[in-house]
Parts: structure tokens; C-alpha cells; sequence
């Protein structure tokens, strides 16, 4: 019965084949639409965000700068996320070329753009905690003020959790904790106070 029931799986192998080929073409038509679909998408939120993410970087001092998102399409080549190889480019100086976000030279300027980003974003990303560590490099007076208002504008929605030395940052938390480091036996330790009113 054995030998019996494989030779009946063998003389069927084709027609087998055949089934499994087709449903591998209806998925694979069925993966191109929804890619399609994705792919116009996110072109349509691109333009979007760039404007909005412009905006954003304005007031967080750097006007001027400039935000592409690049799209570029591939209709042959399926991947886990579709169809499209997305980059982000930034000018955060004006005359100067487009250049991949991973390019950005002044930490300044890439902790704000992720502030902005995250801003933008806040209400619809799942993430339930921000964690903003010195996001206050090379920045001072009204731009401090315009950052503090972006991370309060997040806090509506997720836990932020801010490293900072700049007060106006740390007068919007609801909580301070105060880390100092010193030495014992030869090592270092981190210690973590909870601040109260006084």
C-alpha cells in the first residue's frame, strides 16, 4: 500500500506541479497589485512630508533646509516590502547638494531632524517610548525653547524620555531624575536620583 500510494503521488507529480505553479502566479499577481498600490502610496506621502517636515526644521532653526524623499521603483523584483527602494535626502545649508541622510555631518542638525521627524509622526507610531539623548548638541536659546515645545507636542502621545543639560528642555518634564557618576573601589558608578520639588 505504501509503494502503491507513492507511485500515485509520482504519476500525479505533474499535474501537482501545475497546481502549485498556478497558485504561485496568483500570488505573484496578487503581490504586484498590493505593491502597486503601496508604491503610489507612498509617493503621495512623500510629497507630504517633505513639506511638512521643511516646515517643521524651520522652526526648529534651520531654515532653508531641504527634504527629498527618493522612490525608486522596481516592478520586476519582489521584496518583503515591495516594490521600492526609498532615501532620504537632506541640504541642510543652503547651496549645498542633496546628500543621503546617513551624510549628515553635525550631530545638531541630525538630532533635530529626527525631532522633526518623530514630531510628525507621533500621533500614528506605535512606539510607546522616545528616548532623546543630548538632542540639545549646538543648540541654545530660542531653538531650545522650539525643541522643548516639539518633544512636550510627543509627550501627548508616548513616554519621551530626555537626556539633557539645557534647561528649557528639562523644565517641560513631569519628572527629573538627576545621573551623576563617581568612583568607588576603582570603578565607575552611575547613580539615578528621583528630584522632588525642592
Amino acid at each position: 500500500q505504501s509503494i502503491e500510494s507513492e507511485i500515485a503521488k509520482i504519476d500525479d507529480m505533474d499535474e501537482h506541479l501545475d497546481h502549485f505553479r498556478k497558485q504561485a502566479e496568483l500570488a505573484e499577481h496578487k503581490f504586484f497589485d498590493l505593491a502597486a498600490r503601496l508604491s503610489l502610496s507612498r509617493a503621495e506621502l512623500a510629497k507630504v512630508l517633505e513639506t511638512e517636515l521643511e516646515d517643521v526644521l524651520s522652526e526648529l532653526n534651520m531654515t532653508g533646509t531641504r527634504f527629498s524623499i527618493q522612490i525608486r521603483t522596481d516592478d520586476k523584483t519582489p521584496h518583503a516590502d515591495g516594490i521600492d527602494q526609498v532615501r532620504m535626502m537632506v541640504s541642510p545649508n543652503q547651496g549645498e547638494d542633496l546628500k543621503p541622510l546617513t551624510k549628515i555631518a553635525s550631530g545638531g542638525e541630525l538630532s533635530r531632524l529626527m525631532l522633526a521627524m518623530k514630531a510628525l509622526t507621533a500621533e500614528k507610531n506605535e512606539v510607546p517610548t522616545m528616548v532623546f539623548d543630548e538632542i540639545d548638541t549646538g543648540v541654545s536659546g530660542k531653538t531650545a525653547i522650539v525643541i522643548a515645545r516639539k518633544m512636550w507636542d510627543i509627550a501627548r502621545y508616548r513616554q519621551v524620555i530626555c537626556v539633557t543639560h539645557l534647561h528649557q528642555l528639562a523644565s517641560m518634564a513631569n519628572v527629573h531624575l538627576h545621573v551623576s557618576k563617581h568612583s568607588e573601589e576603582g570603578r565607575t558608578q552611575a547613580e539615578v536620583k528621583i528630584l522632588d520639588e525642592n
